[in-house]
């Protein structure tokens, strides 16, 4: 008996394997489960383009001690 290769090993394993049903499942019982499909959301968080900080630099010699 020889050793299959990896392709026809995958694919010898992937022929046993069979898809679960799909459910529909509040979201707090959610936990631990695969999506079945993607999902997307309904707008951007926070709903504008902004921020409190994008950041800010300063030059060393404003702090210099001499």
């Amino acid at each position: 008996m020889s050793v299959p290769s990896v392709d026809e090993a995958r694919a010898r394993m992937l022929a046993w394997i069979e898809a679960l049903p799909v459910e529909t499942v509040p979201l707090a019982e959610a936990l631990g489960r695969t999506l079945a499909e993607d999902i997307h959301a309904l707008r951007d968080q926070p709903p504008y383009a902004g921020s409190a900080m994008d950041g800010w630099a300063m030059r060393s010699a404003a702090f210099s001690m001499s």
